[in-house]
Order: structure tokens, then sequence, then C-alpha cells
């Protein structure tokens, strides 16, 4: 984290902040601004440079970090996808928009959705009630019965059966089934944890913190061995 002693002055800031920050880059930020069309103080967003200068306007009522290249935007209701210039690439026609990743964005809209590439077209259909960024070539998604993962084709590699499924980390993923219990699955959607925990985290350096049924947080290892 990065914490900036007390006392500097203006430009040993502002050289400390342009060494954090990479200059082929924009940022987000916002401020208020007045709304002409209904005469109200809002937040809106833009994007500066390095240099603290205005190079996309503060025109969105929401705006994502750029991701690939493309950020998410919102105005006029709706979401749409901008490049680092501040140039329309994909329009403004989605209810919700998710950043880009591997190359995917997740979208809603006529209350489904589906996946995108950069280009605007739709690459996995708009059948879900919920969907995720893309992580080591997989994607959480919400269908008729639950949630289950697809990849890049669209094609179901776990069943949409789970109440919950955390993101891929070091080969598993936690999952909530339907009797409420936690337990680990792997990309092909075996059981590799059974599902006997009450809560239960994503694993780090090996090991993962559970609660089992008596209410005790353990730590176990990638075969659901209690860590010592």
């Amino acid at each position: 984290t990065f914490e900036p002693k007390k006392n500097l002055t203006r430009a040993q800031i502002a050289t400390l902040m342009s060494k954090l920050l990479d200059e082929s880059k924009v940022y987000k930020m916002y401020k208020l601004v007045s709304d002409t069309q209904e005469g109200l103080i809002r937040t809106k967003y833009g994007y500066i440079n390095k240099k603290g200068e205005e190079v996309i306007p503060f025109i969105y009522y929401v705006a994502n970090d750029f991701s690939e290249g493309l950020a998410a935007v919102k105005k006029n209701g709706k979401y749409g996808y901008i490049n680092e210039k501040g140039e329309e690439v994909i329009p403004f026609i989605y209810d919700v928009a998710r950043s880009f990743s591997e190359g995917l964005a997740a979208t809603f809209k006529d209350e489904g959705c589906g996946y995108i590439d950069k280009e605007g077209n739709e690459i996995i259909p708009f059948i879900y009630w919920d969907a995720y960024d893309f992580s080591e070539g997989l994607a959480i998604v919400g269908g008729s019965n639950g949630y289950g993962c697809i990849d890049k084709e669209g094609r179901e590699i776990i069943s949409c059966e789970y109440k919950i499924i955390g993101k891929f980390s070091e080969g598993l993923a936690r999952a909530k089934n339907s009797n409420e219990k936690w337990g680990y699955i792997n990309k092909k959607g075996e059981e590799i944890i059974p599902f006997i925990y009450d809560d239960a985290s994503d694993f780090s350096d090996g090991v993962a913190r559970v609660q089992d049924g008596n209410g005790n947080y353990i730590y176990i290892d990638k075969e659901g061995n209690i860590e010592k």
C-alpha cells in the first residue's frame, strides 16, 4: 500500500504520483456537474491522464476501469463501451455491462445476459439470468436451476446446479449445494472435497479456511486434510 510521507510539497506529491501512474493509461475519476436537463447536481465520470488532464469528458453516470483497451460506461440509461480516446466502440444498448476479460464481456439486455466480443458481436447467447467475468477459461453463469460454469464456446462445463460458486483458485472453486453445505470442485465439475462445511474460502498457498459443523474454523489442504 502506498502511504505518502507527511508534509510533502505539491511538487513532491506530483513526482510521487507520476511514478505510480503509467503514462500510456487513462484513469477513471468523477466530479459533481450540473445536469442541465433536470436542474440537478450529479456525480459524473470521466477519465484523466497522469498529468491530471481531462482526456475523456465527464459525461457518464457510471464508468468502469479500462480492461483490455475498453471501458464499460453508462449514459442516457444504457451501457456501451469506449476506447481510451473516448470513442464509442460498442453501442449503448445494454442494461448492464461488465469489463472485458479474456476477450469477452458479460452484458445484460432484454432480461437476459450473455457475452460479446470487442466488436460487439454476440458470442454466447443471452440465455442466463446472471453472468461474471471469464477467469482461467471459465465463467460463472446463473441458469434456471442455479450457478454453473461455461467455457468461451458457451458449453456448460459445470452444471448450473449450485447456489453459489466462487472463482477458481489454484485449480479448485468453492461451491454451495442445495443442502446449504460448502465443498470444492475442479474445472470438470468433479467433487474434490466433500460438501460438509458451513462456510468456505478460496484456496491460497495450498490451504483454505473452512467452518466445520461445530462452528469451528479450520484450515484444510487441497485433498481435504486438516492442517495442523
